[in-house]
């Protein structure tokens, strides 16, 4: 992708975009005087499949005007093995956040899995497919495709690797607005940011996403 002074600015861009977006879907679906919480599952994913979209149609807009954005988001040449061993770590990546979360809890009062588990209740037994869809499919596409390939790769061309992936990573966590979940997250971005350097492959860091969260739903 271009440096990250040009990039960055239309990737904060699309990140409204998609935020607008999303508001519109609730305001469509929702009745009355509900809240997220109050929707059902149906209703939650057509509320998140815009801004799954808008931050993969970003990507693969912003990455390479003009050029190749299959290349320039580093798409090309994927490798089953590297892909299962993307997935292996994103499983060890979820279960290491068990140790590493016990003195987190110490300090700060909390469920860390409350928000998953809330959401995870939204779903009826005979929508849990699109849940499935979602989590394990849509959203690590999507947002690998967003956070590693556009915004880790622009800030790539703008500095060394080794600052690149924790404040992409940094980002990652961030923009999820939730502050018990943030050292999750900035975790397990260091590791799919890791894996996208040293296999140079966004169907890495992807698979690394794919385990991460499917180890989650299993432990919900």
């Amino acid at each position: 992708p271009p440096p990250a002074a040009r990039t960055l600015p239309m990737a904060f861009g699309a990140l409204l975009v998609a935020w607008v977006l999303a508001g519109i879907a609730f305001a469509i679906v929702q009745e009355g005087d509900q809240e997220f919480g109050d929707l059902v599952g149906s209703e939650v994913f057509a509320v998140s499949l815009p801004m799954s979209l808008t931050f993969a149609f970003a990507a693969l807009l912003i990455a390479a005007p003009g050029g190749d954005p299959i290349r320039a988001l580093r798409l090309r040449g994927v490798r089953l093995s590297r892909v299962g061993i993307g997935f292996a770590a994103g499983v060890a990546t979820q279960l290491a956040l068990i140790p590493l979360y016990i003195p987190i809890l110490w300090v700060f009062d909390g469920d860390v899995g409350a928000v998953a588990q809330d959401l995870t209740s939204q779903f009826a037994n005979s929508e849990l497919w699109l849940f499935v869809l979602w989590v394990i499919v849509l959203a690590p596409i999507s947002e690998e495709l967003f956070y590693r390939g556009l915004v880790q790769g622009s800030l790539e061309r703008s500095m060394r690797a080794a600052y690149a992936v924790p404040i992409a990573a940094l980002i990652f966590g961030g923009i999820h607005f939730q502050l018990l979940q943030l050292p999750g997250l900035f975790f397990y971005g260091l590791v799919a940011g890791i894996f996208l350097v040293r296999y140079n492959q966004l169907s890495v860091s992807i698979a690394v996403h794919v385990g991460f969260n499917a180890t989650g739903v299993f432990e919900l």
